[in-house]
């Protein structure tokens, strides 16, 4: 359960933050970028194993508040 909340956010904060490197030009940008959409991807890949652990042990979460990136 702590994970399926917080994974989330964690997601959402770094997706904001990596948009905000691309707008500014910096040196290690592509390099950022392309470490960050690797994360990104491994974390999107947590969430959905998160959540089908949930599904398969009959618990449910009914989605509150969320976080915009």
């Amino acid at each position: 359960m702590h994970d399926f909340v917080l994974l989330p956010m964690a997601y959402a904060i770094a997706k904001k933050n990596r948009r905000q490197v691309e707008e500014k030009a910096r040196s290690m940008r592509d390099l950022f970028t392309k470490a960050t959409d690797i994360v990104f991807s491994r974390m999107h890949e947590d969430i959905v194993e998160i959540k089908q652990s949930l599904k398969r042990a009959n618990i449910t979460v009914i989605a509150g508040e969320r976080i915009d990136g």
